[in-house]
């Protein structure tokens, strides 16, 4: 099945991406090389959780493959991470949504997304094991997780709040950016929120062009711990780590390494224009 894919940016601005040393996003999901990556991806993870009584899965994907684009890069690569939602049936995301929180009558469905901007620290990616499968727990501590689903918003609020105080110290190492995850236009050129089908492609990271050897960034995105908040009626935190291999405060997938997510790299991040900061 092809994904259908909310690529958070707009499509005007795809076609201005350049990368060839710039720093700027990979581009547009008209790149037949981007969509391949996301297609068929190096190593891909993937962990089930709940919203109501409805059971979805979150997926991240991480890929190394060569950009189309004309570079001074010997032999170029790119890295890049996909996150995906997934679901049972075939209704649409905002049937699917509305079923999960039991709305009746004229209530509109509401489904919003959250993740970090920054990378996390050492101790937060070596807290989660491969048996937590999605359970943040263990990476953000129970304090954090517990706080975190009890915090309810109405269902025509803003995608945005304040992120609990327990959770300040793990989450808030960058900021953490907001957005609604219905009623978007898909990669399909679709408007209709019913061909938001599953699996539904949420966000993307890509580094900047490198030269094939360099695995700093596959690494990076490989092994260090991708945090989603899904908030509807209730929240849901849930985290993934590709790799669950043992991390040193230097590690490229730590908040502790030379660069992060967030200043040099800022650029990079594929983040909704309508995005909204939580605030600690």
């Amino acid at each position: 099945m092809i994904k259908q894919t909310l690529l958070l940016i707009s499509g005007t601005a795809f076609a201005s991406a350049a990368y060839p040393g710039s720093g700027n996003a990979f581009g547009s999901s008209n790149d037949t090389a981007f969509v391949d990556a996301n297609r068929n991806p190096n190593i891909t993870k993937s962990v089930p959780f709940q919203m109501g009584d409805r059971n979805f899965t979150f997926s991240v994907s991480v890929a190394e493959f060569t950009p189309d684009v004309s570079t001074n890069v010997q032999n170029p690569r790119i890295a890049a991470s996909f996150y995906a939602l997934e679901w049972s049936g075939d209704t649409g995301l905002n049937d699917t949504v509305a079923a999960a929180e039991s709305l009746s009558g004229m209530q509109m469905p509401r489904l919003c997304v959250s993740l970090p901007l920054g990378l996390l620290s050492a101790s937060s990616n070596n807290g989660y094991n491969e048996k937590d499968d999605g359970d943040c727990t263990g990476a953000l501590g129970k304090d954090c997780v517990n706080d975190l689903m009890q915090t309810s918003y109405e269902l025509n609020s803003a995608c945005m709040g304040n992120l609990p105080q327990s959770c300040t110290s793990k989450l808030d190492t960058g900021g953490i950016g907001s957005t609604s995850l219905l009623n978007w236009d898909s990669s399909q050129n679709s408007s209709s929120p019913d061909m938001q089908t599953s699996p539904f492609d949420f966000y993307y990271w890509s580094s900047p062009v490198y030269s094939a050897g360099n695995d700093t960034a596959y690494q990076r995105e490989s092994e260090r711990l991708h945090v989603v908040i899904f908030a509807g009626k209730n929240t849901c935190p849930v985290c993934v780590r590709v790799k669950t291999d043992h991390l040193n405060k230097k590690s490229p997938a730590t908040s502790g390494a030379a660069g992060s997510l967030t200043g040099s790299t800022m650029s990079m991040m594929i983040i909704a224009l309508s995005a909204g900061l939580w605030m600690a």
